[in-house]
C-alpha cells in the first residue's frame, strides 16, 4: 500500500541570493548603529528597506500561488507567516516575562504586561506611538519590547496586503480597468 503524496508547497518562489544580501547588509547596519557607530546616523532608513523587501517577497509569493493554482489561500498564507514568526516572538516575550517576574518593580511590571500584550497582538506600534515612546530613547524607562513596533507594522501589512491582492485579482477577472485603478490606490 502506498502512502499519499504530500500536498505541494503552495508558496514556493525562486531563491534570490541578492535579497539575502540586502537583508544581511541591512541587519549589519542596524547592529552597528545600535552599537554606537557614529557615522551611521541614518541607519534607521534600513527599516524602510526591510519593509520594501518584505513587500516584494510577499507580492512574489502571492503572484506565484495565483499563477500556479488560480487562487490564493489567505488562511494558508497567514498560517505560513505565523509558523515563521511566532516561535521567535513567543520566545522573546517569554524571556521578557521572566525578566519582569524576577526583577521588575510593580510599575514597570504593569507597563511590561501591556507591552507584552501589544507585542503579541501586533499593535505595539500604536501603543508606543500613543505613549510617545521614541525608538531612539535610551535609559531605564525604555521598554525591552520597543523594537517590536516594526514587526507590528509588518504583521499589519501581512494581514491587509493579501486581502487587497485577492480583491484586485477578483476585479481583474471581470473589470480590468477597475482592477487597474484599484491597484494604483
Amino acid at each position: 500500500m502506498s502512502t499519499p503524496a504530500a500536498p505541494p508547497e503552495r508558496r514556493k518562489i525562486a531563491y534570490r541570493p541578492a535579497v539575502d544580501g540586502v537583508r544581511g547588509i541591512g541587519v549589519t547596519v542596524v547592529l552597528l548603529y545600535h552599537a554606537g557607530v557614529s557615522w551611521l546616523q541614518g541607519a534607521f532608513l534600513n527599516i524602510d528597506m526591510f519593509f520594501v523587501t518584505s513587500g516584494f517577497l510577499i507580492t512574489a509569493v502571492l503572484l506565484a500561488e495565483h499563477r500556479r493554482y488560480g487562487t490564493i489561500s489567505l488562511l494558508g498564507f497567514w498560517a505560513n507567516r505565523a509558523r515563521r514568526l511566532l516561535p521567535a516572538l513567543l520566545g522573546m516575550v517569554a524571556l521578557v516575562a521572566l525578566y519582569a517576574w524576577l526583577w521588575a518593580d510593580p510599575t514597570t511590571l504593569r507597563k511590561l504586561r501591556i507591552d507584552m500584550l501589544s507585542t503579541l497582538t501586533f499593535w505595539s506600534n500604536w501603543r508606543f506611538a500613543t505613549e510617545e515612546q521614541s525608538y531612539f530613547a535610551v535609559g531605564d524607562q525604555v521598554s525591552p519590547l520597543l523594537h517590536t513596533w516594526s514587526l507590528s507594522i509588518e504583521e499589519q501589512f501581512y494581514l491587509v496586503l493579501p486581502v487587497v491582492f485577492v480583491a484586485v485579482l477578483a476585479l481583474a477577472k471581470t473589470r480590468w480597468r477597475t482592477a487597474f485603478f484599484a491597484a494604483l490606490v
